[in-house]
């Protein structure tokens, strides 16, 4: 029985050039799936993959940890720190585990992440 195996590439939207490698590994095969950070810098790129890519699986690569959140950051108190910026995991992990950290932050910032990507690349 043959196994295949479904590569796909986190972190599209970090930067252009992580955009343009997994661009060029979809493009010569090597890859047939990707996720979107919708919070990242070069997100807005994910509008054309479903074009250029049309038997590429694109998805969301949700995260509470890396970069600045979609909502404006009065709606996301507690998951930034003073520079505005998601509080890396250990940090995050912390103030879940005591309790400083609202869920309904959590739950609002990956619903406005998931609007986002519906938006571009749905």
């Amino acid at each position: 029985m043959a196994t295949k195996i479904l590569i796909t590439a986190d972190d599209y939207g970090m930067s252009e050039p992580v955009n343009q490698a997994i661009e060029a590994c979809l493009a010569a095969g090597a890859m047939q799936a990707t996720c979107v950070m919708t919070n990242m810098p070069a997100y807005h790129a994910c509008a054309v993959l479903r074009k250029t890519f049309p038997n590429a699986s694109i998805g969301l690569h949700w995260t509470l940890t890396q970069g600045k959140p979609v909502l404006p950051l009065a709606k996301v108190t507690s998951l930034t720190n003073p520079d505005g910026q998601f509080f890396q995991f250990s940090e995050f992990r912390r103030r879940w585990l005591t309790g400083r950290i609202n869920r309904s932050e959590v739950v609002a910032e990956l619903r406005a992440q998931d609007q986002r990507f519906r938006e571009l690349a749905g």
